[in-house]
């Protein structure tokens, strides 16, 4: 994710108002590193409960369908991993696009799969460990409907490496042993287009090595 931190600190200056769509516990604004202006929104108030402990202050309750601010608002929206759990990704991008300034960009970061063969296998695998969560968006879906929304400035693929051991599965996604046991299984009996895709290594009985395919997007207001 370095990548996307160096290009989003070049276009970023500290007077600029940031938008953190989705924030839960404000670890985007974290990661930045920089005294930025930024206000963090999420539906969730357990999540901005958790990001105000982590000293985050500029946090509001809200639904990215029906963003509670007015046009133009921001110099920069940002917004990972938000789409797949939206009812309608096109229509969110389009309000995040509707409070950026002119001069300003949104930042789409999301996690996306290769094909509906990989859609296939990694929304059985999300439903296992999160159910109803939505689904997975192809990559070059998320990028037609950023296309279709405003005017695309940069785009480019991501890959991370994941080392999912039980213990690891237990704390990212808050299951018991038997489920993240269940979630390695899973993943050693991936079709083989999943498995070369994905870079699948089985290190042991309990832990599986993959990648995870993730999109960034600059887009701007079309208007």
């Amino acid at each position: 994710m370095q990548r996307v931190k160096q290009e989003l600190l070049q276009r970023l200056e500290r007077e600029h108002l940031v938008l953190d769509v989705g924030c839960g516990t404000g670890k985007l604004a974290e990661d930045l590193g920089e005294p930025l202006h930024c206000v963090g929104l999420d539906a969730s108030r357990e999540m901005l409960r958790v990001a105000m402990s982590r000293g985050h202050k500029h946090l509001v309750q809200g639904d990215v369908q029906s963003l509670p601010f007015p046009h133009g608002a921001f110099n920069a929206v940002l917004a990972r991993n938000l789409l797949k759990h939206t009812g309608n990704p096109e229509h969110a991008v389009s309000e995040m696009l509707r409070v950026t300034r002119a001069s300003g960009f949104t930042l789409i970061l999301e996690s996306c799969v290769q094909d509906n063969i990989d859609k296939a296998f990694m929304e059985m695998i999300s439903n296992h460990l999160e159910p109803f969560q939505g689904g997975s968006l192809i990559c070059r879906e998320i990028l037609s409907l950023a296309e279709r929304s405003g005017r695309v400035e940069a785009s480019f693929p991501l890959t991370s490496g994941v080392v999912a051991s039980p213990d690891y599965v237990m704390r990212q996604y808050g299951v018991r042993r038997d489920r993240a046991l269940e979630f390695c299984r899973l993943m050693k009996e991936a079709p083989d287009a999943v498995a070369t895709n994905r870079r699948i290594v089985v290190q042991n009985d309990c832990t599986v090595r993959f990648d995870l395919r993730w999109i960034a997007v600059f887009v701007t207001p079309s208007t």
